[in-house]
Protein backbone atom coordinates (compact mmCIF):
# COMPACT_ATOMS: atom_id res chain seq x y z
CA UNK A 1 0.00 0.00 0.00
CA UNK A 2 2.87 2.38 0.18
CA UNK A 3 2.94 2.94 -3.11
CA UNK A 4 -0.46 4.47 -2.73
CA UNK A 5 0.93 6.53 0.39
CA UNK A 6 -1.74 3.84 3.07
CA UNK A 7 0.42 2.53 5.47
CA UNK A 8 -1.12 0.50 8.37
CA UNK A 9 -0.87 1.03 11.73
CA UNK A 10 -1.72 -1.31 14.90
CA UNK A 11 -1.91 0.03 18.19
CA UNK A 12 -0.84 -1.92 21.13
CA UNK A 13 -3.36 -4.04 22.93
CA UNK A 14 -5.61 -4.91 19.61
CA UNK A 15 -4.76 -7.23 17.34
CA UNK A 16 -8.47 -7.24 15.75
CA UNK A 17 -8.34 -3.61 14.45
CA UNK A 18 -5.54 -1.62 12.81
CA UNK A 19 -5.63 2.28 11.11
CA UNK A 20 -5.57 2.09 7.37
CA UNK A 21 -3.54 5.64 7.29
CA UNK A 22 -3.21 8.14 4.70
CA UNK A 23 -1.51 10.90 5.85
CA UNK A 24 -1.56 13.30 2.64
CA UNK A 25 -5.13 13.11 2.71
CA UNK A 26 -5.50 13.44 6.77
CA UNK A 27 -7.75 10.55 7.02
CA UNK A 28 -7.45 6.87 8.95
CA UNK A 29 -10.26 4.04 8.25
CA UNK A 30 -10.58 1.94 11.45
CA UNK A 31 -10.05 -1.40 9.43
CA UNK A 32 -10.30 -5.56 10.19
CA UNK A 33 -7.51 -7.90 8.76
CA UNK A 34 -10.01 -8.77 5.89
CA UNK A 35 -10.37 -4.75 4.77
CA UNK A 36 -6.70 -4.66 4.96
CA UNK A 37 -6.13 -7.92 2.91
CA UNK A 38 -8.58 -6.20 0.08
CA UNK A 39 -6.82 -2.72 0.71
CA UNK A 40 -3.12 -4.60 -0.14
CA UNK A 41 -4.67 -6.10 -3.11
CA UNK A 42 -5.98 -3.36 -4.72
CA UNK A 43 -3.16 -1.47 -4.21
CA UNK A 44 -1.25 -4.47 -5.77
CA UNK A 45 -3.33 -4.08 -8.72
CA UNK A 46 -3.46 -0.50 -9.16
CA UNK A 47 -0.12 1.01 -7.15
CA UNK A 48 -0.41 4.78 -6.65
CA UNK A 49 -3.83 5.26 -8.76
CA UNK A 50 -7.22 5.11 -7.69
CA UNK A 51 -9.07 2.62 -5.82
CA UNK A 52 -11.96 0.87 -7.25
CA UNK A 53 -13.24 0.26 -3.91
CA UNK A 54 -15.51 3.32 -2.81
CA UNK A 55 -14.58 2.75 1.16
CA UNK A 56 -11.35 3.84 0.22
CA UNK A 57 -11.07 6.46 -2.21
CA UNK A 58 -11.20 8.96 0.74
CA UNK A 59 -7.61 7.85 1.69
CA UNK A 60 -6.43 8.69 -2.16
CA UNK A 61 -8.11 12.23 -2.00
CA UNK A 62 -5.06 14.49 -1.34
CA UNK A 63 -2.94 17.27 -3.03
CA UNK A 64 0.97 16.02 -2.74
CA UNK A 65 2.97 17.79 0.18
CA UNK A 66 5.21 18.84 -3.01
CA UNK A 67 2.23 20.66 -4.33
CA UNK A 68 0.62 21.75 -1.18
CA UNK A 69 3.61 23.27 1.11
CA UNK A 70 6.40 23.71 -1.09
CA UNK A 71 9.49 23.19 -0.65
CA UNK A 72 11.48 26.85 -1.29
CA UNK A 73 13.49 27.58 -4.12
CA UNK A 74 14.36 31.02 -3.01
CA UNK A 75 15.65 32.49 0.81
CA UNK A 76 13.13 35.09 0.25
CA UNK A 77 10.23 32.20 0.39
CA UNK A 78 11.35 31.57 3.92
CA UNK A 79 9.37 32.73 6.94
CA UNK A 80 11.39 31.91 9.40
CA UNK A 81 14.77 33.80 10.71
CA UNK A 82 16.65 32.97 13.89
CA UNK A 83 18.73 35.87 14.88
CA UNK A 84 22.11 34.34 17.33
CA UNK A 85 22.76 38.08 19.13
CA UNK A 86 25.82 36.84 20.63
CA UNK A 87 28.22 33.66 21.54
CA UNK A 88 28.49 34.22 25.05
CA UNK A 89 26.92 32.73 27.84
CA UNK A 90 27.15 32.99 31.43
CA UNK A 91 26.55 29.02 31.89
CA UNK A 92 28.15 26.07 30.96
CA UNK A 93 25.70 23.17 30.26
CA UNK A 94 27.64 19.84 29.75
CA UNK A 95 25.11 18.91 27.03
CA UNK A 96 25.63 22.16 25.00
CA UNK A 97 26.41 21.94 21.03
CA UNK A 98 28.03 25.76 20.82
CA UNK A 99 30.36 25.72 23.45
CA UNK A 100 33.08 24.77 21.40
CA UNK A 101 32.18 28.12 19.67
CA UNK A 102 31.69 30.30 22.77
CA UNK A 103 33.79 34.19 21.75
CA UNK A 104 32.84 37.75 22.55
CA UNK A 105 30.98 38.20 19.24
CA UNK A 106 28.38 40.49 18.68
CA UNK A 107 27.13 41.62 15.28
CA UNK A 108 27.27 45.08 14.18
CA UNK A 109 24.33 46.81 15.62
CA UNK A 110 23.37 48.60 11.72
CA UNK A 111 24.11 45.68 10.29
CA UNK A 112 21.67 43.24 12.48
CA UNK A 113 18.92 46.04 12.24
CA UNK A 114 19.25 46.34 8.25
CA UNK A 115 18.55 42.96 7.78
CA UNK A 116 15.46 42.63 10.33
CA UNK A 117 14.47 45.31 8.04
CA UNK A 118 15.39 43.32 5.00
CA UNK A 119 13.91 40.22 6.35
CA UNK A 120 10.36 41.78 7.14
CA UNK A 121 10.10 43.95 3.57
CA UNK A 122 11.68 41.36 1.24
CA UNK A 123 9.90 38.11 2.91
CA UNK A 124 6.77 39.85 3.64
CA UNK A 125 6.11 39.95 0.13
CA UNK A 126 5.79 36.43 0.02
CA UNK A 127 5.05 35.99 3.57
CA UNK A 128 2.53 37.84 5.30
CA UNK A 129 3.42 36.14 8.25
CA UNK A 130 6.71 35.92 9.68
CA UNK A 131 8.21 34.63 12.57
CA UNK A 132 11.68 35.94 14.49
CA UNK A 133 13.02 34.05 16.95
CA UNK A 134 16.33 34.72 19.42
CA UNK A 135 18.76 32.22 20.92
CA UNK A 136 20.94 29.95 19.10
CA UNK A 137 24.95 29.70 20.15
CA UNK A 138 24.87 31.96 23.30
CA UNK A 139 22.54 33.22 25.89
CA UNK A 140 19.94 36.17 23.57
CA UNK A 141 19.56 38.71 26.71
CA UNK A 142 23.78 38.94 27.38
CA UNK A 143 22.46 41.13 24.37
CA UNK A 144 19.83 42.63 25.21
CA UNK A 145 19.43 46.22 23.85
CA UNK A 146 20.33 44.29 20.50
CA UNK A 147 16.80 42.14 20.98
CA UNK A 148 15.03 44.81 22.46
CA UNK A 149 15.83 47.10 19.57
CA UNK A 150 15.42 43.99 16.74
CA UNK A 151 11.85 43.42 18.52
CA UNK A 152 10.82 47.17 18.31
CA UNK A 153 12.67 47.61 14.22
CA UNK A 154 10.51 44.21 13.30
CA UNK A 155 7.21 45.20 15.01
CA UNK A 156 7.03 48.91 13.38
CA UNK A 157 7.66 47.59 10.27
CA UNK A 158 5.53 45.13 9.91
CA UNK A 159 2.64 47.18 11.14
CA UNK A 160 3.32 49.45 8.37
CA UNK A 161 3.36 47.18 5.60
CA UNK A 162 0.55 44.71 7.19
CA UNK A 163 2.76 41.96 7.35
CA UNK A 164 1.90 39.83 11.21
CA UNK A 165 5.59 39.27 12.65
CA UNK A 166 5.59 36.72 15.63
CA UNK A 167 8.09 36.63 18.11
CA UNK A 168 9.83 33.69 20.37
CA UNK A 169 13.15 33.31 22.43
CA UNK A 170 14.89 30.76 24.06
CA UNK A 171 16.89 31.25 27.13
CA UNK A 172 18.53 30.14 30.55
CA UNK A 173 16.40 32.15 32.27
CA UNK A 174 19.04 33.45 34.58
CA UNK A 175 18.58 36.83 33.74
CA UNK A 176 15.01 37.67 33.40
CA UNK A 177 13.67 40.76 35.05
CA UNK A 178 11.07 43.10 35.25
CA UNK A 179 12.35 45.06 31.84
CA UNK A 180 12.60 42.00 29.95
CA UNK A 181 9.28 40.79 31.02
CA UNK A 182 7.77 44.25 29.96
CA UNK A 183 8.56 43.63 26.20
CA UNK A 184 7.50 39.92 26.62
CA UNK A 185 4.00 41.40 27.44
CA UNK A 186 3.90 44.38 25.23
CA UNK A 187 4.68 42.17 22.05
CA UNK A 188 3.32 38.87 22.93
CA UNK A 189 6.31 37.15 22.72
CA UNK A 190 6.75 33.36 23.11
CA UNK A 191 9.08 32.56 26.00
CA UNK A 192 10.96 29.29 26.23
CA UNK A 193 12.86 28.53 28.93
CA UNK A 194 15.62 25.77 29.35
CA UNK A 195 15.83 23.87 32.65
CA UNK A 196 16.06 20.75 34.18
CA UNK A 197 13.58 20.93 36.32
CA UNK A 198 15.42 18.67 39.21
CA UNK A 199 17.47 20.80 41.40
CA UNK A 200 20.04 18.16 41.86
CA UNK A 201 19.78 17.64 37.49
CA UNK A 202 20.00 21.20 36.59
CA UNK A 203 22.81 21.58 39.09
CA UNK A 204 24.66 19.15 37.75
CA UNK A 205 24.16 19.84 34.01
CA UNK A 206 23.06 23.89 33.76
CA UNK A 207 23.40 25.29 37.66
CA UNK A 208 21.79 27.76 39.52
CA UNK A 209 18.56 26.43 39.88
CA UNK A 210 17.37 28.74 42.76
CA UNK A 211 17.94 31.63 40.05
CA UNK A 212 16.00 30.05 37.29
CA UNK A 213 13.53 29.06 39.99
CA UNK A 214 12.64 32.40 41.14
CA UNK A 215 12.66 34.07 37.63
CA UNK A 216 9.78 31.75 36.08
CA UNK A 217 7.39 32.28 39.23
CA UNK A 218 8.36 36.35 38.61
CA UNK A 219 7.58 35.59 35.31
CA UNK A 220 4.17 33.36 35.94
CA UNK A 221 3.24 36.35 38.44
CA UNK A 222 3.11 38.74 35.55
CA UNK A 223 0.65 36.83 33.78
CA UNK A 224 3.48 35.07 31.19
CA UNK A 225 3.71 31.62 31.12
CA UNK A 226 6.70 30.11 29.29
CA UNK A 227 7.31 26.55 27.74
CA UNK A 228 9.96 25.05 29.94
CA UNK A 229 12.35 23.44 27.62
CA UNK A 230 14.36 20.32 29.41
CA UNK A 231 16.97 18.53 27.53
CA UNK A 232 16.99 14.60 28.30
CA UNK A 233 20.59 12.83 29.04
CA UNK A 234 21.78 9.82 30.55
CA UNK A 235 21.51 11.62 33.62
CA UNK A 236 17.44 12.01 33.80
CA UNK A 237 16.73 9.67 31.50
CA UNK A 238 14.92 7.76 34.07
CA UNK A 239 13.87 10.32 35.76
CA UNK A 240 11.38 12.09 33.66
CA UNK A 241 8.21 10.86 35.68
CA UNK A 242 10.06 12.46 38.35
CA UNK A 243 10.57 15.41 36.30
CA UNK A 244 6.60 15.97 35.34
CA UNK A 245 5.51 15.79 38.99
CA UNK A 246 8.21 18.52 40.11
CA UNK A 247 6.77 20.39 37.78
CA UNK A 248 3.46 19.89 38.66
CA UNK A 249 4.41 20.92 42.29
CA UNK A 250 7.00 23.72 42.16
CA UNK A 251 5.67 25.65 39.32
CA UNK A 252 1.65 24.69 39.21
CA UNK A 253 0.81 27.78 36.22
CA UNK A 254 3.08 26.16 34.40
CA UNK A 255 0.97 23.94 31.94
CA UNK A 256 3.45 22.94 29.12
CA UNK A 257 7.07 21.74 28.76
CA UNK A 258 9.01 19.92 26.29
CA UNK A 259 11.17 16.60 27.36
CA UNK A 260 13.91 16.47 24.23
CA UNK A 261 16.36 14.08 23.43
CA UNK A 262 19.93 15.45 23.75
CA UNK A 263 21.54 16.86 20.36
CA UNK A 264 24.85 14.92 20.67
CA UNK A 265 26.19 12.95 18.02
CA UNK A 266 29.11 11.70 20.19
CA UNK A 267 26.66 10.24 23.09
CA UNK A 268 27.18 7.28 22.02
CA UNK A 269 30.26 6.01 19.83
CA UNK A 270 28.36 2.30 19.62
CA UNK A 271 24.64 2.88 18.22
CA UNK A 272 23.21 0.26 20.34
CA UNK A 273 24.33 2.78 23.30
CA UNK A 274 22.31 4.97 21.38
CA UNK A 275 19.57 3.11 20.87
CA UNK A 276 19.19 1.71 24.55
CA UNK A 277 19.42 5.37 25.35
CA UNK A 278 16.16 6.34 23.74
CA UNK A 279 14.45 3.36 24.64
CA UNK A 280 14.42 4.20 27.83
CA UNK A 281 13.60 8.23 26.76
CA UNK A 282 10.59 6.66 24.93
CA UNK A 283 9.70 4.40 27.95
CA UNK A 284 9.82 7.59 30.84
CA UNK A 285 8.84 9.58 28.20
CA UNK A 286 5.37 8.48 28.14
CA UNK A 287 4.99 7.44 31.69
CA UNK A 288 5.98 11.53 32.39
CA UNK A 289 3.48 12.57 29.83
CA UNK A 290 0.91 10.36 31.43
CA UNK A 291 1.26 11.56 34.86
CA UNK A 292 0.68 15.34 33.48
CA UNK A 293 -1.94 14.81 31.66
CA UNK A 294 -3.62 13.73 35.08
CA UNK A 295 -2.36 17.41 36.43
CA UNK A 296 -3.98 19.07 32.82
CA UNK A 297 -0.28 19.64 32.26
CA UNK A 298 1.14 19.03 28.82
CA UNK A 299 4.34 17.36 28.01
CA UNK A 300 5.32 17.14 24.46
CA UNK A 301 8.39 16.67 22.04
CA UNK A 302 10.14 17.78 19.16
CA UNK A 303 9.21 14.19 17.55
CA UNK A 304 6.11 13.67 19.17
CA UNK A 305 5.05 17.41 17.82
CA UNK A 306 5.76 15.98 14.50
CA UNK A 307 2.33 14.05 14.39
CA UNK A 308 0.58 17.43 13.90
CA UNK A 309 2.00 18.43 10.68
CA UNK A 310 3.20 17.43 7.22
CA UNK A 311 6.22 18.42 5.57
CA UNK A 312 8.54 17.49 3.23
CA UNK A 313 11.94 18.32 4.59
CA UNK A 314 12.76 17.93 8.24
CA UNK A 315 12.31 22.14 9.09
CA UNK A 316 10.86 24.34 6.17
CA UNK A 317 13.79 26.48 5.99
CA UNK A 318 15.29 29.16 8.12
CA UNK A 319 17.74 31.86 7.65
CA UNK A 320 19.94 32.17 10.79
CA UNK A 321 21.61 35.48 11.08
CA UNK A 322 25.22 35.05 13.05
CA UNK A 323 27.02 37.12 15.33
CA UNK A 324 28.93 37.55 12.88
CA UNK A 325 26.50 38.83 10.40
CA UNK A 326 26.65 35.64 8.13
CA UNK A 327 23.92 33.67 7.59
CA UNK A 328 23.83 29.76 8.40
CA UNK A 329 21.01 27.51 6.57
CA UNK A 330 20.55 26.10 10.64
CA UNK A 331 20.76 28.04 13.57
CA UNK A 332 22.73 24.62 15.49
CA UNK A 333 25.70 25.60 13.47
CA UNK A 334 26.62 29.70 13.95
CA UNK A 335 29.92 29.29 14.96
CA UNK A 336 33.46 29.40 13.27
CA UNK A 337 34.40 26.64 15.51
CA UNK A 338 31.98 24.56 14.34
CA UNK A 339 33.07 21.77 11.72
CA UNK A 340 30.67 22.69 9.48
CA UNK A 341 30.76 25.91 9.72
CA UNK A 342 32.03 26.54 5.97
CA UNK A 343 29.23 24.11 4.67
CA UNK A 344 26.02 25.74 6.54
CA UNK A 345 27.01 29.41 6.14
CA UNK A 346 25.32 30.07 2.84
CA UNK A 347 25.83 33.94 2.76
CA UNK A 348 25.98 37.24 4.57
CA UNK A 349 24.49 40.81 5.29
CA UNK A 350 25.26 43.28 2.98
CA UNK A 351 25.10 46.70 3.04
CA UNK A 352 21.56 48.19 4.73
CA UNK A 353 20.75 44.85 5.54
CA UNK A 354 20.29 43.12 1.82
CA UNK A 355 20.90 39.16 2.54
CA UNK A 356 23.66 37.92 0.01
CA UNK A 357 22.64 34.17 -0.44
CA UNK A 358 24.60 31.62 -2.17
CA UNK A 359 21.49 30.42 -4.45
CA UNK A 360 23.18 26.69 -5.27
CA UNK A 361 24.14 26.24 -1.93
CA UNK A 362 20.84 27.06 -0.68
CA UNK A 363 19.51 24.87 -2.80
CA UNK A 364 21.51 22.09 -2.10
CA UNK A 365 21.07 22.29 1.89
CA UNK A 366 17.14 22.31 0.93
CA UNK A 367 17.73 19.40 -1.31
CA UNK A 368 17.88 17.47 1.89
CA UNK A 369 14.13 16.24 1.89
CA UNK A 370 11.90 13.04 2.05
CA UNK A 371 11.56 13.88 -1.89
CA UNK A 372 15.27 12.72 -2.48
CA UNK A 373 15.51 10.13 1.03
CA UNK A 374 15.32 6.62 -0.55
CA UNK A 375 15.55 5.20 2.38
CA UNK A 376 12.23 7.14 3.52
CA UNK A 377 9.97 6.28 0.81
CA UNK A 378 8.05 2.73 2.65
CA UNK A 379 8.12 4.89 5.83
CA UNK A 380 4.63 5.69 7.53
CA UNK A 381 6.60 8.96 9.08
CA UNK A 382 8.15 10.09 6.55
CA UNK A 383 5.82 13.09 5.60
CA UNK A 384 6.01 14.07 9.22
CA UNK A 385 9.05 13.97 9.93
CA UNK A 386 10.53 15.31 6.36
CA UNK A 387 13.52 13.13 5.90
CA UNK A 388 14.87 14.11 9.44
CA UNK A 389 17.24 16.89 10.96
CA UNK A 390 19.54 18.35 8.83
CA UNK A 391 21.52 18.45 11.61
CA UNK A 392 21.71 15.45 12.17
CA UNK A 393 22.21 14.54 8.55
CA UNK A 394 24.70 16.04 8.39
CA UNK A 395 26.63 14.56 11.30
CA UNK A 396 25.37 10.99 12.78
CA UNK A 397 25.98 7.85 11.05
CA UNK A 398 23.74 5.78 8.98
CA UNK A 399 23.90 3.64 11.95
CA UNK A 400 23.03 6.65 14.37
CA UNK A 401 20.42 7.89 12.35
CA UNK A 402 18.67 4.43 12.21
CA UNK A 403 18.29 4.86 15.88
CA UNK A 404 17.10 8.23 15.68
CA UNK A 405 14.44 7.46 12.94
CA UNK A 406 12.75 4.57 15.09
CA UNK A 407 12.32 6.72 17.75
CA UNK A 408 10.92 9.26 15.38
CA UNK A 409 8.57 6.38 14.13
CA UNK A 410 7.87 5.28 17.90
CA UNK A 411 6.63 9.22 18.59
CA UNK A 412 4.95 9.96 14.97
CA UNK A 413 2.76 6.63 15.81
CA UNK A 414 2.33 7.85 19.27
CA UNK A 415 0.68 11.24 18.50
CA UNK A 416 -0.83 9.54 15.57
CA UNK A 417 -2.53 7.08 17.91
CA UNK A 418 -3.73 9.73 20.39
CA UNK A 419 -5.52 11.50 17.36
CA UNK A 420 -7.27 8.74 16.65
CA UNK A 421 -8.06 7.78 20.40
CA UNK A 422 -10.12 10.97 20.64
CA UNK A 423 -12.25 10.63 18.09
CA UNK A 424 -13.18 7.13 19.04
CA UNK A 425 -13.73 8.20 22.48
CA UNK A 426 -16.10 10.68 20.89
CA UNK A 427 -17.69 8.39 18.91
CA UNK A 428 -18.04 5.52 20.43
CA UNK A 429 -17.61 6.06 24.25
CA UNK A 430 -14.55 3.66 24.39
CA UNK A 431 -10.63 3.38 23.77
CA UNK A 432 -9.07 1.82 21.13
CA UNK A 433 -8.36 -1.67 22.72
CA UNK A 434 -11.61 -1.80 24.43
CA UNK A 435 -13.16 -1.52 20.60
CA UNK A 436 -14.46 -4.46 18.58
CA UNK A 437 -13.57 -4.56 14.65
CA UNK A 438 -17.08 -5.85 14.32
CA UNK A 439 -18.20 -2.17 15.34
CA UNK A 440 -16.07 0.07 13.94
CA UNK A 441 -14.39 -1.75 11.29
CA UNK A 442 -14.75 0.61 8.13
CA UNK A 443 -15.02 4.09 10.38
CA UNK A 444 -13.58 7.37 8.51
CA UNK A 445 -11.40 9.54 10.97
CA UNK A 446 -10.48 12.66 10.70
CA UNK A 447 -6.37 12.44 11.19
CA UNK A 448 -6.56 16.98 10.37
CA UNK A 449 -8.27 17.37 14.03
Amino acid sequence: MNQSEIFCLSPEGNQGLSLLYSPLAGKALLADYAMITRAEKACLKHPGSPLPDEMFRPLLDFIPVKERNPIASDPAQLSSLTILPNEICNLNCSYCYAAAGRSKQQPDPEVLLGAVRHFVTTHGRYNRQLYISFGGGGEPFLSWKLVKQSVEVASELSDKLGVETGFSFATNGTLLNREIISLIRKYQIKANVSFDILPDVQLAQRGRYDEVSRNLHLMTEAGIFPTINAVITPLNVHRQEEMAAALISNFPDIRRASFDFVVDAGLYADPAGLGAFLNDYYLHFVRARAVAQEAGVEISSIELAKAASLRARGCSGSLALTAEGKYSICFVVSSPASPLYPEFIIGRAGTEGKALIDQDLFRHHLDDNVLKNRKCQSCFAKWHCGGGCHFRNCTYSDAHLEEVCRITRKMVKLGLLEKAESQVRTLFGKTLTQLTAEEASGKLLNMNE
